[in-house]
């Protein structure tokens, strides 16, 4: 009898639509509830699951432009006793442990683009469910002040701030978009149900970023519009006119901002945002006590110093200093942002030259590794006006072992090319 009902089981989660359920539910609980002890516990078995593959982990990791990732971990362990506070250090540390432990054996789990392009599709799937959700709601409750009052109006559906559920939009944007233009390019008649799907995710998320009005995820998506305007269409003419596209949309935006995002007519709006060049500035100064070594890692490190150190009069109590390159620069110093700088501009420049090079290359390869340019992109751009955290930062850790694995499978497939060498 229990073996019977062990097998009734097993062909019960073996069904193709349950399984794809499963992982959509755990999906959405990872993205969802972010830093929640079930998130924990799937991440942690992913990473104990992961490591049966270790070996692929270690050999893709330790090629370029892998390595100076790693160099990035190792400074960061090497530097928290140097830290302003060592414990908080490494309590916020313990704190993203199960991410970056996902991250370091994703290389080994995820054996092909086809795996790659799975990751993206539960990511994308599992923030239009979370910010679909919550359109719905904002709609309901705020009716007709929802343009103006979804932005404070908490909770909020994704991460600690409006910002990072908008940029969570725009991400989501990009994934379901592009999924949508491989589908009709693949067999616009065969996936036309594909299609529609993917492109009404795309709607829903777009939606939502502008019913929550971030500016600084609305103009990152702008600047990554532009690039994919340049780096989609393989012919100039097609080109041309994307771009006069994107920059008719960019020129409404400065001509009639209102109608992109009221918030950029509200005064005290736009007072919230000179605020920021306060913090930039002194965190910029006190970066300067430890040039090498940085302060230390953590936002609660950030505010001990911070609002200890006679900051400038400010309306807000920054926790973080609203700037990608600056919260690298206070918390690891010079060294760690070299290493930055070294990492990422590899990786861009690496993904490119496999994105531009000449000869065949499927149209779904090549959406794939378009997306996470676009991706990176986005989140890079977004950065320099505030910090990608929670779910943002997240995504962007693990942008980087899911672009080594197309790398690695592109090198693959050229070197198996006819006269390849």
């Amino acid at each position: 009898m229990k073996t019977q009902l062990v097998a009734t089981l097993r062909s019960i989660f073996t069904m193709p639509l349950v399984r794809e359920l499963l992982t959509l539910a755990a999906a959405l609980v990872v993205w969802k509830w972010y830093s929640s002890g079930l998130q924990d516990a799937i991440l942690w078995c992913v990473f104990l699951y992961g490591l049966r593959y270790w070996r692929r982990s270690v050999q893709i990791w330790s090629h370029f432009p892998g390595w100076p990732f790693i160099g990035i971990a190792i400074i960061a362990l090497l530097f928290l006793p140097l830290s302003t506070d060592a414990q908080e250090s490494s309590r916020e540390l313990v704190r993203i442990l199960d991410v970056l432990a996902v991250a370091a054996v994703l290389p080994g789990l995820l054996q092909s683009r086809e795996h790659v392009q799975k990751v993206l599709f539960y990511t994308g799937a599992a923030f239009t469910l979370a910010l679909g959700a919550d359109l719905v709601r904002l709609c309901w409750i705020l009716k007709a002040n929802v343009l103006t009052a979804a932005h404070e109006y908490e909770p909020f559906a994704l991460g600690h701030s409006p910002n990072i559920a908008g940029a969570a939009a725009a991400c989501s944007f990009i994934i379901m978009s592009i999924a949508a233009s491989r589908y009709a390019a693949e067999s616009p008649s065969a996936k036309k149900p594909a299609v529609i799907l993917y492109f009404g995710a795309a709607l829903i998320n777009l939606a939502y970023l502008v019913i929550i009005a971030s500016r600084g995820a609305q103009v990152a998506l702008a600047a990554t519009a532009v690039l994919a305007a340049f780096l989609f269409p393989r012919r100039h003419t097609v080109r041309l006119l994307m771009a006069g596209i994107v920059l008719l949309l960019i020129a409404t935006a400065a001509l009639k901002p209102e109608w992109i995002n009221p918030r950029l007519k509200d005064p005290f709006s736009i007072e919230i945002l000179a605020d920021r060049d306060k913090v930039w500035t002194h965190t910029w100064n006190l970066s300067k006590e430890h040039p090498l070594t940085g302060h230390g890692y953590g936002h609660d490190v950030f505010k001990e110093v911070y609002h200890h150190s006679s900051p400038p009069k400010s309306r807000f109590h920054f926790n973080h200093p609203h700037q990608y390159w600056l919260n690298i620069l206070f918390a690891g110093g010079w060294l760690t942002v070299a290493l930055h700088l070294l990492a990422w501009p590899s990786l861009g420049i690496a993904l490119l030259k496999q994105t531009m090079q000449p000869g065949q290359m499927h149209y779904s390869d090549r959406s794939l590794l378009l997306s996470l340019i676009l991706l990176i992109t986005f989140i890079h751009v977004f950065g320099f006006g505030d910090y990608p955290g929670s779910v943002i930062r997240m995504l962007l850790i693990w942008l980087v072992p899911l672009t080594l694995v197309c790398l690695n499978e592109q090198k693959d497939a050229m070197k198996r090319l006819p006269g390849a060498a």
